[in-house]
């Protein structure tokens, strides 16, 4: 492996290791955040005593996801409710067609809001 390919493959693991701090973590920002010390630690390892680089990225991110959540048990306030992960948007991207539906039915709504508010009256619907 040469130092080119440091980058390449550091870039080709992301997304699955992007995927593990979310399901450890269960928020996309705190993932990411583990996914970048990662890169970092990886920038400044010795890849001469690494075997297995998918391996060592997986045991990295683990363990700093890890590291994550027990610095974040003794600064977390007790949550009473039930705790659910983040959503992530999976959805493949929307259709020309319903971004232009989107952007026209607010431009609309906007419209019709500003229009009413000149006269000093609620808004109302401008179907």
């Amino acid at each position: 492996m040469t130092a080119s390919d440091d980058p390449v493959l550091f870039e080709s693991r992301r997304r699955h290791l992007l995927g593990l701090a979310y399901r450890i973590l269960g928020s996309l920002a705190e993932a990411e955040d583990a996914v970048q010390d990662t890169c970092l630690k990886w920038s400044a390892a010795d890849r001469g005593a690494i075997e297995n680089p998918a391996a060592w990225l997986t045991t990295a991110c683990t363990r700093r996801c890890l590291d994550l959540l027990k610095s974040a048990r003794r600064a977390r306030v007790d949550y009473v409710g039930t705790w659910l992960p983040e959503p992530v948007q999976t959805a493949a991207l929307e259709t020309p067609e319903s971004s232009l539906e989107l952007a026209s039915s607010l431009s609309r709504s906007c419209c019709c809001w500003s229009a009413s508010a000149r006269r000093s009256v609620r808004p109302i619907c401008c179907a």
